[in-house]
């Protein structure tokens, strides 16, 4: 508890009394709650016969946000972090639960927000999730065997403009992700008094498979920025007004090589995690 009181002093330097203007309770330290698929989670993998780290609390990006945003406040308020992202989740995961590619099984994410937000204090959610409600991890594996075998720019920018528009699944799934994307925003609106940021995803034409190679070329920006544009414009559709998006743009982020790709590296979740923690200073 704390109280503020007050006193008159004039020129003289007489002195009222000490008069209570306010009496409260301090905030506890506020909560960072990061959500949603492997991006958030710090899904990591070396190689493709040893096992995957499906979450990671310290890897993920979570774990800059929360840094950055303790090295503004006041000692005693250093937030508390707790993570319940997992690889594989798309916004219906988030919503009602599901497995991850570990072979674990979890509940709500929107259940578990409103159970770790504590209302005597401001919360965070961070959200990274969209993407896993679509085939876009079977389109871009594809994809990598065409651009393999392809040889030349030219045939792996055919390839990448067939991905996009012929086997991406986007416009079946728009619908579903705008709607279940705004139940998801109400129900922690509702039940919480969280003040909701969610990150969009990043370019991964560029982005090293392997030190020498990159299976989606330069050549591929065009097509991954606009698969990028109309995914992140059927996640917006659902967010309200006051849900803050972060918006990665076009940028490339350092990713993980050989198993781990596309997924962001030590470097790429710092440079998440700066863009969110700039987000939430204004």
């Amino acid at each position: 508890h704390y109280t503020l009181e007050l006193r008159a002093v004039d020129n003289h330097g007489w002195t009222s009394e000490w008069q209570i203007a306010w009496k409260g309770i301090t905030p506890a330290p506020p909560k960072v709650i990061v959500a949603g698929d492997s991006v958030a989670s710090g899904y990591s993998r070396q190689w493709f016969s040893g096992d995957s780290t499906c979450r990671d609390t310290g890897f993920s990006y979570g774990s800059t946000v929360v840094n950055r945003v303790a090295s503004r406040l006041p000692s005693a308020w250093a937030p508390s972090y707790a993570n319940i992202a997992w690889p594989g989740a798309g916004v219906g995961d988030v919503l009602n639960g599901g497995s991850d590619s570990c072979s674990e099984s979890y509940p709500s994410q929107v259940d578990e927000i409103a159970r770790i937000a504590d209302p005597n204090t401001w919360n965070l959610v961070v959200m990274t999730a969209g993407i896993n409600s679509t085939n876009w991890v079977d389109v871009i594996t594809d994809l990598t065997k065409g651009t393999a075998f392809s040889l030349t720019d030219s045939g792996d920018k055919k390839v990448c403009q067939e991905a996009v528009s012929t086997k991406w699944n986007l416009n079946d799934r728009r619908g579903f992700i705008t709607d279940v994307t705004e139940d998801i925003v109400d129900q922690i609106g509702t039940r919480t008094n969280a003040s909701v940021y969610w990150t969009s995803y990043y370019q991964l034409a560029g982005t090293r498979f392997a030190p020498l190679w990159s299976p989606i070329g330069p050549e591929c920006e065009d097509e991954m920025n606009l698969a990028l544009d109309e995914l992140h414009a059927s996640i917006r559709s659902g967010l309200s007004d006051d849900v803050k998006w972060v918006d990665l743009g076009s940028r490339q982020v350092d990713t993980q090589q050989w198993a781990g790709w596309p997924h962001p590296n030590t470097e790429g979740h710092a440079a998440i995690g700066a863009m969110v923690a700039d987000a939430v200073s204004g």
